[in-house]
């Protein structure tokens, strides 16, 4: 799919998730990172505790996008090939925003609630977050019962449309494996000159039929290094390869540095010229931390990076053994992949259980607090048959919980800095042609 799309004129990105950590992918043209520069974690993508299959997500330019769905169904057959639904549901907050507004709690009160809530469910954080049970305990009759209602919606279904990047492929027509919604009804969806069906399963329970799922995502930014590239060709008669620029390109890393960074993918920000300036990046490997700090959660920790990056003061760890696995992020755990080797460094987990262990903590908006605590567990244990102290643990746990709930996947960020990075550089070498393809790619998009 990727050699055909690559073949006929589209672009493929260089690989997004977890699956950047695999050097197989990167073996076989499926990603461009190569994982152990990086120090990426194939277990993140792959390992024996895992029991679904692996999910790469691939980014297209809009061409090759549209093609793809077609290209699929030719290949495949129309009736083998479809999209996904999808459906929305309430989480806590949501869900006691809804129900406070129906039983006419003033805004300023649910407010004070929502405000409060953390990750855990709203039962779990009734019984466990002390500024909310005090808040609970001292509001109205309606408030209360507001709050007991959100705890029964929460999870509930509330919308329904179709799942923005999904495809299913499979061996036998659709309609053999699993609920589809038929032709006529509305639900169809058109890539290119192809209809295709909509299953009437979520991506939870497509894998159980036995179909495959692929996540194909439009993005316009290879939209703009196609525009530039071909620009470029035309007027210099160059040919521009994107993949052996080099990573310590003075020019381009003054972009960062000025805060130059307006159309720069995922750079593209006030604050974040605010921060570029301040942090001074001088190494890729800077780029990639800031590309993940400056994302809810991690962003608290901006100042604390910046400080140390500029400071001849060393920082102080809670353990030696944290100095090889913190030092590139100056002590902040902003990786899932550092939260991976955390828990295999201090608790004693296989690299598979540190890979679940990690997602889990990560998916702070749906963590169970039972099996939170069946985690840390585990930890405490398998630290203290490692001969660590309960003091040593503590702290490593503690971290793990505070800034592992928001770290972010290293190999993702990996790939998509060095998207922004070649952005930059066509910004620095060619800015005349990139700032006119930028506003043709986005002409077009919003015509």
């Amino acid at each position: 799919m990727l050699d055909w799309t690559r073949d006929h004129g589209g672009i493929v990105g260089p690989g997004r998730g977890s699956a950047v950590g695999s050097v197989v992918n990167y073996c076989l043209d499926i990603t461009d990172i190569e994982p152990l520069k990086y120090g990426l974690l194939f277990e993140r993508f792959l390992n024996p505790e895992r029991i679904q299959l692996p999910d790469i997500d691939t980014d297209f330019d809009s061409k090759g996008l549209d093609a793809v769905t077609s290209h699929l169904a030719m290949k495949y057959g129309r009736e083998k090939v479809s999209h996904v639904i999808s459906f929305g549901e309430l989480d806590a907050k949501r869900a006691f925003e809804l129900t406070a507004w129906a039983y006419g709690v003033p805004p300023g009160k649910a407010a004070r609630i929502t405000e409060k809530l953390g990750w855990r469910s709203l039962e779990i954080e009734l019984k466990h977050n002390h500024a909310l049970e005090h808040e609970y305990k001292i509001g109205t009759p309606r408030m209360q019962e507001a709050y007991q209602t959100a705890m029964i919606l929460e999870g509930v279904f509330y919308k329904k449309g179709v799942h923005a990047c999904a495809n299913l492929v499979s061996a036998f027509p659709l309609e053999d494996c699993l609920p589809m919604i038929p032709y006529h009804l509305s639900y169809l969806s058109k890539k290119g000159s192809t209809i295709v069906p909509i299953s009437q399963y979520t991506v939870r329970w497509v894998e159980d039929a036995g179909v495959l799922k692929i996540d194909n995502l439009g993005l316009l930014t290879l939209d703009e290094i196609r525009e530039t590239k071909a620009a470029v060709e035309k007027r210099y008669g160059i040919h521009l390869d994107l993949n052996s620029i080099p990573l310590d390109d003075e020019g381009t890393l003054k972009i960062y540095q000025n805060g130059d960074t307006e159309k720069i993918f995922q750079f593209d920000y006030d604050g974040m010229r605010d921060w570029l300036s301040r942090l001074h990046p001088d190494s890729f490997d800077q780029l990639v931390a800031m590309e993940a700090l400056y994302q809810p959660g991690t962003m608290e920790n901006l100042p604390e990076y910046v400080y140390y990056k500029n400071s001849a003061d060393i920082r102080k760890y809670s353990s030696p053994e944290l100095v090889p696995i913190l030092k590139e992020t100056y002590g902040i755990l902003l990786y899932q992949e550092q939260a991976m080797l955390m828990l295999q460094k201090y608790g004693g987990f296989t690299p598979g259980q540190a890979a679940k262990a990690g997602r889990f903590l990560g998916a702070h908006e749906s963590v169970k607090y039972d099996q939170f605590c069946a985690y840390m567990d585990a930890f405490m244990y398998g630290g203290r048959k490692l001969g660590y102290s309960e003091e040593t643990l503590e702290d490593i746990w503690k971290q793990l919980d505070i800034e592992g709930r928001y770290a972010a996947i290293k190999s993702h960020a990996v790939a998509y800095t060095w998207l922004s990075y070649q952005t930059a550089w066509l910004k620095a070498h060619y800015r005349e042609e990139f700032e006119a393809a930028v506003e043709k790619v986005w002409s077009r998009f919003n015509s």
